[in-house]
């Protein structure tokens, strides 16, 4: 796996290499690789099941994951601590109840 290969001047902010969540019945992710550039406004799309809520969970370190990304020049993996500061808010509007 190659990892960040970045000389001075990274115009990134976010780079993700590889990331990927096993869950006991399968992938939740596989091999998702992506960078955002500082100042990038991004949107993440996708089908019910496709694992963006579990990407999320992976780059805020809710869960274990396996592979490596990189915020603002710092290399992050599974085993960093204390976790990064990130503020989130994932929805399950199924749990809401009437």
């Amino acid at each position: 796996m190659k990892l960040f290969n970045c000389k001075e001047g990274c115009d990134y902010m976010l780079k993700v290499n590889d990331l990927q969540k096993l869950y006991d019945n399968g992938f939740g992710i596989k091999n998702i690789s992506f960078e955002i550039d500082k100042g990038e406004i991004v949107g993440l799309v996708g089908a019910n099941g496709a694992g963006k809520t579990t990407m999320l969970k992976c780059l805020m370190q809710l869960i274990d994951y396996n592979g490596v990304f990189k915020i603002n020049d710092k290399i992050i993996s599974n085993s960093t601590f204390p976790p990064i500061k990130v503020g989130s808010m994932l929805d399950n509007s199924s749990k809401i109840t009437s």
